[in-house]
């Protein structure tokens, strides 16, 4: 991905003290996934109809554990939980009056998915590291230690 705007530093109000961990493959292969896909809806790009389906046993996962996290998760008025595990299906799970077809509110999902292949991006280019100080990117921030 290219970004023709020049890297700026964090704003004070929004930017971490720290940053504690670099993505793993598997979470940069998620985040670009992600950027795609939505990419594609904003479009209007045609998306799979049908995804392949498994088991969670099947994929190494404990059903009964992911039926109490999506216990608690609908304890919390989560909407729906999409478990896909190499590109299946394996949990899907929604709550009353809600469907795969039902658009859900995700603006909280979308600034976390945003943000977080935006750091990503700048840790791959080299522009961030996962060890330095917040103060190195915000020039308020420089004379605390």
């Amino acid at each position: 991905m290219y970004c023709s705007k020049p890297f700026r530093p964090l704003d004070p109000e929004t930017a971490m003290t720290r940053v504690v961990a670099s993505p793993s493959i598997s979470a940069a292969r998620v985040s670009l996934f992600m950027v795609a896909a939505l990419a594609l809806h904003i479009c209007g790009a045609a998306w799979p109809q049908e995804w392949a389906t498994s088991t969670p046993g099947a994929q190494g996962l404990v059903e009964k554990k992911l039926e109490a996290l999506w216990s608690d998760l609908q304890e919390r008025h989560t909407t729906g939980l999409l478990i896909i595990r190499n590109d299946q299906v394996v949990f899907e799970r929604y709550a009353e009056g809600y469907s795969r077809k039902k658009a859900h509110y995700t603006a909280s999902m979308a600034k976390a998915l945003v943000g977080g292949t935006s750091l990503m991006l700048a840790i791959n280019n080299g522009r961030l590291h996962p060890e330095d100080l917040a103060r190195q990117y915000v020039s308020q921030w420089a004379t605390i230690h």
